[in-house]
């Protein structure tokens, strides 16, 4: 049977850009999330752009491409940077463009401020689309683990100590150095591989030098003496303090979570070990964020009952609902209550 000889090479690949509309539907995350940052005001962002250099992304598509991650679990900016090359949902929003990583993180990093701020306009959209009165708030914290570990923290003498052996590694490679530049035949390998270490030591020294300056600073807020020799301060990340619940150096991250909608209207990142100091703080954020109501409750766990707690509320008459658990009443025996002759009811 006679056929037709092949005129194309059946691997050679030949690729049209779609018209990604035909391929999202009406009903999905990504087009309600397009038409939600529609509404937003991005003027704040592009104050902040250049008028010079290359064509740069909007903030409206790196905003989505961002929320559009979260939805997703997917938080790692070279992650993100492969689904704006693979997944139908972030071409949707890039328009074929492909945002590599360093792009994603720069955004985040020189936009923090400016993300923060549309909060508030998110919560705005969310009362006037009828989703929550936002009328009860929900108050709580959970640690979280830092990147550094237990072996950064220091007390004072082991900072001490720490700093004194640095000065002497520090000086035994100048010496090295210094010998190296006596000689005719200098090796410039070993001498830029000396500079290094020493630059890394140097670098090490301040840091142990200015971790020294913070513990001192704390210890002087504490009036216990054994407490206070005891204290440490992790010289990597100086803020992260150690979290009994995780057995760890972390942070005590506080939500407040609006009750009826779920919606997550304030967060903040604090390094105090409990959340007993905490209610006023979180407090005077939602306010700002949501507009001050003073007929709107908050809710809380034992955790942030405190004397300073219990002024604030009553000084600001805030509506709170806090569990007090050393307020806990052991409930008699019906047999006592009868031999005493109480009436039960």
């Amino acid at each position: 049977m006679p056929f037709f000889r092949e005129q194309k090479d059946n691997f050679e690949l030949q690729f049209e850009k779609l018209n990604v509309n035909f391929l999202v539907d009406e009903d999905s995350e990504a087009v309600k999330l397009y038409k939600l940052i529609k509404k937003l005001d991005f003027s704040e962002f592009y104050k902040r752009y250049s008028a010079v250099g290359a064509v740069a992304y909007r903030p409206e598509v790196l905003f989505a491409i961002l929320i559009l991650s979260i939805i997703e679990g997917v938080l790692s900016s070279r992650a993100i940077e492969k689904k704006c090359k693979r997944d139908v949902y972030f071409i949707y929003f890039t328009e074929y463009r492909k945002p590599d990583h360093s792009t994603i993180a720069r955004f985040i990093k020189k936009f923090r401020e400016e993300i923060i701020g549309l909060l508030p306009q998110l919560i705005r959209l969310a009362e006037e689309d009828g989703l929550s009165s936002f009328s009860t708030i929900a108050i709580d914290g959970s640690k979280f683990q830092s990147a550094s570990s237990k072996k950064h923290s220091m007390k004072m003498d082991r900072l001490e100590k720490e700093g004194k052996l640095i000065v002497r590694k520090i000086e035994k490679l100048i010496n090295i150095l210094q010998e190296n530049d006596k000689k005719e035949e200098r090796d410039e390998r070993i001498i830029k591989k000396l500079e290094a270490q020493k630059k890394k030591l140097e670098e090490r020294k301040q840091k142990i030098e200015e971790a020294k300056k913070e513990l001192a600073q704390r210890q002087k807020g504490i009036k216990d003496k054994e407490n206070r020799e005891k204290h440490q301060i992790n010289i990597i990340e100086p803020d992260a303090r150690m979290m009994k619940e995780i057995n760890a150096n972390g942070y005590n991250i506080q939500l407040s979570v609006d009750v009826e909608s779920e919606i997550i209207v304030n967060v903040s990142v604090e390094s105090d070990r409990s959340d007993n100091h905490q209610f006023s703080k979180q407090h005077q954020n939602t306010e700002k964020i949501l507009g001050e109501d003073k007929q709107r409750e908050y809710i809380a766990d034992g955790g942030y009952i405190s004397t300073e707690t219990i002024d604030y509320i009553e000084e600001e008459k805030v509506e709170a609902y806090i569990n007090d658990s050393r307020a806990i009443e052991t409930i008699p025996d019906l047999e006592k209550l009868l031999e005493r002759g109480k009436t039960i009811t």
